[in-house]
């Protein structure tokens, strides 16, 4: 099986968790992570074959940015923490030397210990299958603490954002 991400953005606040309807290929939607703003929206379905935008028939006129395969190299979902908030981090990495699995895996260990320090429980990492893209979920005191984290670890991000995760019906 394999794992195909959606990334969403919305003028207006969405509170309905924003799912998309699966096109060919798209066989379950597992998790919605959902901006507390209502304007960011990720979500992560199952498939049988790898699916992009064309799979999935997204337009630009639907509301979706970017639909594209991702190896799941975190995946899991504990109960969050009393205090602790979902903390969400996309990256771009089109201008970072071509990431193998390997290396975002060693990144992932905390190597530095900041993620440790600054009490961040990771939840999800998806890596996109072509290394152009990676998508990071938290547990997190609050977002300056991912972001201080990735600061002093030197990983890039595009979006921080606080949200929830919206079960699949």
């Amino acid at each position: 099986m394999y794992h195909t991400m959606i990334e969403q953005t919305f003028p207006a606040p969405r509170t309905d968790g924003a799912k998309p309807a699966p096109g060919q290929g798209a066989q379950r939607l597992e998790r919605v992570f959902l901006a507390r703003n209502g304007k960011h929206c990720l979500s992560l379905y199952q498939a049988e074959r790898p699916t992009d935008n064309a799979d999935l028939g997204i337009t630009a006129d639907r509301g979706e940015r970017h639909a594209y395969p991702v190896h799941a190299l975190v995946h899991q979902l504990p109960p969050k923490p009393e205090g602790f908030s979902l903390v969400v981090a996309q990256r771009n990495l089109a201008n970072v030397p071509q990431l193998t699995i390997e290396m975002a895996k060693y990144l992932l260990s905390d190597p530095l210990g900041c993620g440790q320090r600054l009490r961040l429980i990771q939840i999800g990492a998806y890596l996109a299958q072509d290394s152009q893209r990676m998508v990071c979920v938290y547990f997190a005191p609050d977002v300056e603490s991912v972001r201080k984290a990735n600061r002093e670890s030197n990983v890039p991000w595009e979006h921080l954002w606080k949200g929830e995760v919206v079960q699949p019906d």
